[in-house]
């Protein structure tokens, strides 16, 4: 089957398909009265907007932004759906933008839209955009899952080979993840924070730091605290107010919104021919763009294990067991950064470790966090 043939499958099984601006778009989410109208989409100056293209971290950094804007208020968080605090701008409540209006400051919004096709005022810069980017190979094997499972997208039943020729060809639904990164990357004079994905996942704490000083956010240790045990990816695969599952497109007999959280995954899908074939492709659109790298995994870090010497980070506390800092393999590492259950990766002590209830570790005040977001933050002896 060539290219074009496969596209127009793609397309047939796609709810009220459409091509906007030559983009294709399901139109039961996306409808084209909304987007023609998004372009003179009013914007406050505290307006926040989350810009991503699919499957980048955008439940998980409008989780984070969400949470900080509300001076970590977690009941308030927990008390209301995500897009009901985070706004998709392509999909406003009753579809209407004129809606929106009426919304209080601050307004937090997502969006998929590429930069050129977002509303004048948000590129002139009257307000704050976070923009995060992920790997695109891990962006085609999660997308390929989420097409799975969405109905509005056909419930995609083709290969893996088939989805990544049709993503390398920009002709999924959003258009070229190559087009989409770059129209954002060289807005180099706006008011973005970037982000990647493969750095949160790294460095959790430094990454929240870094989206609550571009918020004007100061936040205490404990408030930090919060937000890294909260927006953990265990954490947020368990929250109902976060998780998206219960939305009625997705079957759930498909797998979950949030499903596995990690770096790497490709891995388990592409074989050496699409990997050279992908990465010939990835070298030709993004070779000039030499202050722009992605991760496509992450070096195994140090895992932290109990009832061992530890050799870098030496402590005592009362019917306390010393933790210990050491390497392993993914075989023999059940923690490691490949796994979905990541719990650690690696911790590096500036000030303290505080013990609470004889049996549970913490990180306390200036500890320096670096970890996948996939547990809560603690280690039980």
């Amino acid at each position: 089957m060539t290219l074009n043939e496969k596209y127009e499958c793609y397309v047939k099984e796609i709810e009220e398909a459409h091509i906007w601006q030559g983009i294709l778009y399901p139109g039961f989410l996306f409808k084209p009265e909304v987007l023609n109208d998004i372009q003179s989409f009013k914007v406050r100056k505290d307006d926040i907007f989350i810009a991503t293209f699919p499957k980048s971290g955008t439940t998980w950094t409008a989780e984070i932004v969400s949470l900080i804007k509300s001076e970590v208020n977690i009941p308030f968080v927990k008390s209301l759906d995500i897009s009901e605090r985070v706004i998709h701008l392509e999909t406003p409540p009753n579809r209407s933008l004129k809606l929106l209006e009426d919304l209080g400051s601050p307004r937090i919004f997502g969006t998929h839209l590429p930069f050129h096709l977002l509303p004048d005022s948000i590129k002139k810069g009257d307000c704050k955009v976070i923009y995060v980017m992920r790997n695109p190979k891990d962006v085609a094997v999660s997308f390929y899952h989420h097409h799975r499972m969405a109905k509005d997208l056909g419930n995609f039943s083709g290969s893996f080979k088939d989805f990544l020729a049709l993503f390398s060809a920009g002709k999924t639904v959003c258009g070229s993840w190559f087009d989409h990164v770059i129209g954002y990357w060289e807005q180099t004079e706006k008011n973005i924070l970037f982000l990647k994905y493969e750095d949160m996942k790294k460095n959790f704490r430094e990454n929240i730091e870094k989206i609550a000083d571009f918020l004007g956010a100061d936040l205490s240790d404990e408030q930090i605290f919060k937000v890294l045990n909260h927006c953990s990816f265990e954490s947020m695969q368990k929250n109902e107010k976060a998780n998206r599952d219960w939305i009625p497109i997705f079957d759930k007999s498909k797998g979950n919104f949030m499903r596995k959280g990690i770096v790497g995954d490709w891995k388990n899908y592409f074989d050496q021919q699409d990997n050279q074939a992908f990465m010939s492709l990835y070298h030709a659109k993004m070779g000039q763009y030499t202050n722009l790298k992605f991760e496509f995994e992450i070096p195994l870090q140090p895992r932290l294990l109990p009832n061992q010497p530890n050799k870098k980070t030496n402590f005592s506390a009362k019917n306390s067991t010393p933790l210990s800092i050491t390497n392993s393999s993914p075989q023999e590492n059940e923690y490691s950064s490949s796994s979905t259950d990541n719990a650690f990766n690696s911790i590096n002590y500036e000030s303290s470790i505080k013990f609470i209830n004889n049996n549970v570790f913490a990180y306390h005040e200036r500890s320096l966090l670096s970890t996948s977001p996939t547990s809560p933050l603690f280690i039980v002896r």
